[in-house]
């Protein structure tokens, strides 16, 4: 295939094919050979001229290879998420280290690389020697919603159980998350509401609805808890603490209006915060792409 949509250097898709009887069927494209995969299966993919892949993804040298072990932590009502504790090579649990708690981070580990990416740009020096968390949630849409129940878990419940395995840093300036899509509006949702926990936040095509812009979302079942939560922000109606704040957004995502709306509010509160509009969509690849110039720049006060 030839065609590639103008703001987009590659592009997922399926059809939509309709029989004499009127019966859709979506399918991939049969004469398309490459596929992208995601937690829902996998889309037919083209690509732009000169695309590539980042190099950080590819795998590790033997001596970047750290230590990636199943630590549940707590969620909701009573129930554990299960999560995994990535540690660099030679880790000494009885050390500070900078943290990095990932939201649907099974997610990250399978369709981000997420582990390569860590192993990669510690390695090269490009990232601070770090510990990072990877959490997945039991009911994603329902606890990542703008949820009130989400605050508290996120920025004590969940620190003072990984508190439980290694120390943790004293230094908000030493604490960070990352999140995609519902998982970016949670973190600033969680950030909010409970301030004194994070210290920089990373968010990719973050759902910040709100009903001019994103009215194509109005059936799913949380948008007026989260349209609500966003036009509070919007009304300057929680106390101010900004933080460093890194947000990326596909360029043919259909968040990137409300990416847009939602930096320049954040700026106008005094975050710094920079919004990178990458030439993709709405999709973990997208967010693969360019997931390690945000985090790299996000933290690279810690850099040595």
């Amino acid at each position: 295939m030839d065609f590639v949509a103008p703001a987009v250097h590659r592009l997922e898709y399926r059809l939509g094919v309709t029989n004499a009887a009127g019966v859709e069927t979506v399918m991939n494209d049969p004469r398309c050979p490459c596929v992208a995969h995601d937690p829902f299966g996998g889309k037919s993919v083209v690509f732009a001229p000169g695309y590539a892949e980042p190099l950080y993804v590819q795998p590790p040298a033997d001596t970047a290879i750290g230590h990636l072990t199943e630590m549940p932590v707590p969620g909701l009502g009573g129930h554990h998420w299960t999560s995994w504790l990535w540690t660099p090579p030679n880790d000494r649990l009885d050390q500070v280290l900078p943290l990095l708690m990932v939201l649907d981070g099974s997610d990250y580990l399978r369709f981000v690389s997420m582990r390569n990416i860590l192993e990669n740009l510690v390695q090269a020096g490009s990232l601070p020697r770090l510990r990072a968390v990877f959490m997945r949630p039991n009911h994603r849409d329902a606890e990542y919603s703008a949820n009130p129940e989400m605050p508290e878990l996120l920025t004590r419940t969940i620190p003072n159980a990984i508190a439980d395995r290694f120390p943790m840093p004293a230094d908000a300036s030493k604490r960070f998350a990352i999140g995609a899509s519902l998982g970016g509006l949670c973190l600033l949702h969680a950030h909010m509401h409970q301030p004194k926990l994070f210290g920089g936040l990373l968010l990719q095509s973050g759902s910040f609805f709100q009903p001019q812009s994103d009215a194509m979302e109005n059936r799913f079942g949380y948008f007026a808890r989260i349209t609500e939560f966003v036009n509070k922000v919007a009304q300057g109606e929680f106390q101010d603490h900004p933080i460093p704040i890194q947000m990326t957004c596909g360029r043919g995502g259909e968040n990137l209006t409300n990416n847009r709306l939602m930096a320049a509010i954040l700026k106008d509160r005094r975050f710094s915060l920079d919004l990178t509009e990458w030439p993709d969509a709405h999709n973990w690849t997208s967010w693969r792409d360019c997931i390690g110039p945000a985090l790299m720049k996000l933290l690279a006060p810690l850099r040595p």
